[in-house]
């Protein structure tokens, strides 16, 4: 977990965060109702996205209204919130 202490237990749903825009709306894209009580789990690619591309994906997943559907959708919000400060004071530093 991102913030608490505990654990979830659950199927899990996901993969390469980088792919996600690329099969949107596609036929291999889960249906809305198979995020149901799902728990989110992604990796990004050897790419290294920065913070703020990942945070564009996981964003992206918001608006569709998926991560209202996830098991562990307060952690993701928390991870969400967390990148974009991260993003933000390392711009500053620049």
């Amino acid at each position: 977990m991102l913030s608490g202490n505990g654990s979830i237990t659950g199927e899990l749903l996901g993969g390469c965060l980088d792919v996600f825009p690329m099969i949107i709306g596609t036929e291999v894209w889960p249906e809305r109702d198979e995020w149901k009580n799902k728990i989110l789990l992604v990796e990004t690619s050897e790419e290294k996205p920065s913070p703020d591309l990942m945070t564009y994906y996981l964003r992206n997943l918001g608006t569709q209204g998926i991560l209202n559907w996830l098991q562990n959708s307060r952690n993701i919000r928390y991870f969400i919130e967390s990148v974009t400060v991260l993003t933000v004071c390392n711009s500053k530093r620049l």
